[in-house]
């Protein structure tokens, strides 16, 4: 029995780099999780992280994407998610003021469709409207 040794010539591949925020380091996508965690303490730290960062970074990709991620998260079924996404929201648009609360209610309207959902996701969508309208309220910028 004979064996011959065959060369293989192995590329790597290239990292695949995302496109936009996703380029942006670990830190930033972490507060998103942790906002999602059930310990309060790291809840409410991860909040104030991401406040901190955006305000220092003042980047309007990244603050859009914020928006974008926290609205989502107002319908996830993971435990503590809805009011931790909800808090975060509410603590964003108060320290955001620029920001239009119509265009956030938009987004909140657009995503959790209550008309055009699937029957199997209809309680998700009513939670993420609710915690939506929640979030808008606790940002205290309605009276204003």
């Amino acid at each position: 029995m004979s064996v011959e040794m065959v060369e293989l010539s192995v590329k790597t591949a290239e990292p695949v780099r995302p496109a936009g925020v996703l380029q942006q380091n670990r830190v930033f996508l972490d507060f998103f999780w942790d906002i999602a965690k059930p310990e309060q303490e790291v809840r409410l730290k991860a909040v104030e992280d991401l406040i901190q960062y955006l305000k220092k970074s003042d980047q309007a990709d990244e603050l859009d994407y914020t928006f974008k991620r926290l609205v989502d998260g107002l319908a996830h079924t993971r435990e503590a998610a809805r009011p931790g996404f909800s808090l975060a929201l509410g603590q964003v648009l108060s320290a955001f003021e620029d920001v239009p609360l119509q265009t956030v209610l938009d987004r909140i309207k657009e995503k959790h469709n209550l008309q055009t959902v699937k029957k199997k996701l209809f309680r998700n969508a009513m939670f993420g409207n609710l915690f939506g309208v929640l979030a808008i309220h606790q940002s205290s910028r309605l009276p204003k």
